[in-house]
């Protein structure tokens, strides 16, 4: 993921992507980070990270909006067959409930901020 989609979905969550020109206090928010800045920023690869982001989404009532963007990008060959049906196969995709593939699922979030721009 690009930095410019991981400062989007940092600011969307309401956190400061932190800019430090001099490694010690940000620019922004000034805190400070005392050489701690490199490492600090999301990487936005984890569970915690995709359940902050859908929980923003769902604080902002945006939830539903972005399952239906999300539902035109799966497919059937993200379906898991040991599904009774498609819908549980979706919400199984969409929480990654098989341990892979949060990383995607939050870059699909930045995809569907800034298609909403």
């Amino acid at each position: 993921m690009k930095d410019e989609d991981k400062k989007l979905l940092t600011e969307y969550l309401g956190e400061c992507w932190h800019d430090c020109e001099n490694d010690e206090e940000c620019s922004k928010c000034k805190k400070t980070l005392r050489g701690y800045y490199f490492g600090t920023h999301r990487t936005f690869t984890t569970r915690a990270d995709m359940m902050d982001l859908y929980d923003r989404l769902f604080q902002k009532h945006k939830w539903h909006k972005f399952t239906v963007f999300a539902k035109m990008r799966f497919s059937f060959n993200d379906y898991d067959q040991t599904f009774t049906n498609i819908e549980t196969g979706f919400y199984a995709w969409i929480f990654c409930l098989n341990g892979d593939g949060y990383e995607d699922k939050c870059q699909m979030v930045a995809e569907w901020i800034k298609e909403g721009k």
